[in-house]
């Protein structure tokens, strides 16, 4: 076995790689490091590693990493599930709180000792922005806004996710959403549109406190919320206590379509996608995580 670790422009920092080489080292876990520029750079990355028969991969970074690398990933073919572990160093590492993996960078490097792994679902997007996977959580409405709204403060740093939803809020207003799973069709005037298939988003809120990532089921949750409850509800997002909320209605399903009455935005696992309906896919056992 030997890791494939992934790292790019954002997360890289010499002296925190200095300190992760040094733990592998420890571990005497072999790797090969893959700096990256740009998504070709990581495209070729993981081809190159495939084809010399490598399919253990470290993504290094926050959530968006983790996204960029299994949306790589999963351009290849595979006979078995790739392993993909995490080494947080980004803004924001949500999925990997299900797992107890620490957010420090070095501590979390121990993790990847060992064959222990969780085999686990893989979400599918498909819209106007062609197919794009995600493990964590997709939605649209204001938290795709405020995504967006995010990209244009990053000298903010961590705080930048939370400074673009409440900057947002104030003009942001609900759409008529259409929801469909199965036969079932809920139409609804929405602020957002949670797809999930982790629990966690936006640096530990519990947004999905019921999800597993290993049933083939996504936690679907509409929240019908008036602007001025949102302070409200978001402290319960934070405890998972939002459930009990009359204003937010909880599907599950293995697949999902969602529209709105007007161009929204949609963003998976902390990355804007765009504008538009979308269909929402589990598909289950695609990656073997390394806990």
């Amino acid at each position: 076995m030997r890791w494939q670790v992934i790292v790019g422009p954002r997360a890289w920092k010499s002296s925190v790689w200095a300190s992760v080489a040094q733990a592998f080292g420890h571990f005497e876990m072999p790797f090969d490091l893959h700096r990256t520029n740009t998504r070709q750079d990581l495209q070729v990355a993981v081809a190159s590693a495939r084809t010399k028969g490598h399919r253990h991969f470290v993504a290094m970074g926050g959530d968006g990493a983790i996204n960029l690398v299994i949306n790589a990933m999963f351009v290849e073919p595979w006979t078995d599930p790739p392993v993909l572990g995490v080494l947080p160093a980004g803004t924001g590492s949500d999925f990997i709180r299900m797992f107890a993996i620490p957010q420090d960078t070095i501590k979390a490097v121990a993790h990847l000792v060992g064959d222990r792994v969780y085999r686990s679902d893989v979400g599918l997007l498909e819209g106007p922005w062609g197919d794009r996977y995600f493990l964590n959580v997709a939605q649209i409405g204001i938290g795709g806004a405020a995504v967006l709204r995010a990209e244009k403060l990053r000298f903010l740093g961590s705080a930048r996710y939370q400074a673009g939803f409440w900057s947002t809020l104030p003009t942001f207003s609900p759409r008529q959403m259409t929801v469909r799973t199965g036969d079932k069709v809920v139409e609804a005037r929405a602020l957002m549109v949670v797809v999930a298939n982790g629990q966690f988003f936006g640096r530990g809120y519990n947004i999905a406190p019921k999800a597993t990532v290993s049933d083939g089921l996504a936690d679907v949750q509409i929240f019908s919320v008036p602007r001025r409850s949102v302070p409200a509800v978001f402290t319960q997002v934070r405890s998972g206590n939002h459930l009990r909320r009359p204003d937010v209605r909880r599907l599950r399903a293995q697949s999902v379509e969602v529209s709105a009455d007007r161009p929204t935005p949609v963003e998976a696992d902390g990355e804007y996608l765009g504008v538009g309906s979308f269909r929402a896919s589990i598909l289950p056992g695609l990656v073997d995580f390394k806990m």
